[in-house]
């Protein structure tokens, strides 16, 4: 891990420097501009930097961030019927929906057990995982987002929100500890809801099953 975060690093840094190149011939000349065409210059650098700094990012994260699946890749239909077998764990805290051609995995925030809990912990965002599949390649695509969450009136109604925001997450753990069968024996109290503990399984359950793990920002 430490090596993709020094490539990541290593290759953000000079993006930084061209941003700052192209802001310092406008601060440079502030002095011969008017207040108006300095500030409209301004607004054009802060709309550049906002609209191309994500996607750029994005790009760098899936180039380094790229984990090869373990053995021979299974078909894509075994693959999203393996990640949706999630949900006939009724009393897990994970589910998953298909969502035309991605599968969302979220916690289950509806049922009392797991929104309880939640609320004891004074949550007010859920991180859930998009995941997008390239069959050409066996490349599941995953991105993190985050989703508004009231539990005032939990386990009575739980209210979500419409948007999801983007949540990258690096801290991931391989090894043959993580899958779908640590839902089954961590115990309701040991959950935080952290990102990893949605995250890990998840990957790692892809990868056990042959398929590459890329992630992404969008």
């Amino acid at each position: 891990m430490i090596g993709r975060w020094l490539k990541t690093i290593g290759a953000t840094l000079p993006l930084l420097l061209v941003y700052w190149l192209i802001l310092w011939p406008g601060l440079l000349a502030r002095d011969q501009m008017t207040t108006g065409q300095f500030l409209t210059y301004l607004m054009i650098w802060v709309i550049l930097f906002i609209v191309s700094l994500p996607l750029l990012l994005s790009g760098l994260i899936r180039r380094f961030w790229f984990f090869p699946g373990n053995g021979e890749p299974v078909a894509p239909e075994l693959l999203q019927s393996l990640l949706l077998s999630v949900n006939e764990m009724h009393a897990g805290p994970v589910r998953a929906r298909k969502k035309r051609k991605t599968i969302v995995v979220s916690w289950r925030c509806e049922k009392g057990l797991w929104c309880e809990r939640m609320e004891q912990l004074g949550l007010k965002r859920l991180f859930e995982l998009k995941l997008r599949f390239d069959p050409a390649t066996r490349t599941v695509i995953v991105s993190g987002r985050t989703r508004s969450v009231d539990l005032s009136l939990c386990p009575v109604k739980v209210k979500q929100g419409w948007l999801s925001f983007p949540r990258p997450f690096f801290g991931i753990r391989l090894g043959s500890d993580w899958g779908f069968a640590i839902y089954r024996q961590t115990r309701p109290e040991d959950y935080s809801f952290t990102p990893g503990e949605l995250l890990n399984p998840v990957v790692n359950e892809i990868l056990r099953n042959g398929w590459n793990i890329r992630l992404s920002v969008l």
